[in-house]
């Protein structure tokens, strides 16, 4: 056995035992027959929830991937906001961030090093005598479909809706604006 198998073996062993240690002292953790390479980072705070359909996997393990993670899946669910990932779904090494609601559909692919936020969590226009560092913007719900592919790198901002089938190429931002289009039978964005 070399040693990327050990390791990947390891990380099996990690990732599982951190998920179940993590629902245990959080009951708004709901999943079943999960897959996860590496401990995710999951930050859920008091009122948030945290769904992950069947046969989800969260991938942090870098030595087999076929590009560079810069971080381990992290998952963070503010107070009162829900992330739900569908079923069979695969996420590496990328980030959501839901103040709000992040909802992902089923079968969907996520490459590592993605970022998905339903907030930009300070305002961008402020009143008079109002310090950045102390406002909050109002989050804006991020709906992705069944069967969409997030190439690496994607940002996925406030509000975006991306529709079901969706190809959307590396680097790409989304934002609530953003239109599709069709090019022999897949959904591109228009950039």
């Amino acid at each position: 056995m070399n040693f990327t198998k050990i390791k990947k073996a390891m990380s099996l062993i990690e990732g599982w035992f951190a998920l179940r240690v993590k629902r245990f002292f959080s009951p708004n953790i709901v999943f079943s027959n999960v897959r996860t390479l590496g401990a995710p980072v999951l930050l859920l705070e008091k009122g948030g929830r945290l769904e992950l359909g069947g046969k989800v996997l969260l991938n942090s393990f870098n030595d087999d991937y076929h590009l560079s993670m810069y971080s381990p899946v992290k998952l963070v669910v503010r107070s009162g906001a829900v992330i739900s990932i569908g079923e069979e779904t695969r996420f590496h090494a990328s980030c959501i961030n839901a103040r709000q609601k992040v909802v992902l559909g089923k079968r969907c692919l996520v490459a590592a090093n993605c970022q998905i936020m339903d907030s930009n969590a300070h305002e961008i226009f402020l009143p008079p005598g109002v310090k950045r560092i102390d406002s909050v913007d109002e989050p804006r719900a991020v709906f992705i479909g069944d069967d969409v592919w997030l190439g690496t790198g994607v940002v996925v901002l406030p509000g975006a809706n991306i529709p079901c089938g969706a190809v959307v190429p590396a680097y790409s931002k989304i934002s609530a604006s953003t239109k599709f289009v069709e090019k022999q039978g897949v959904l591109f964005p228009m950039l």
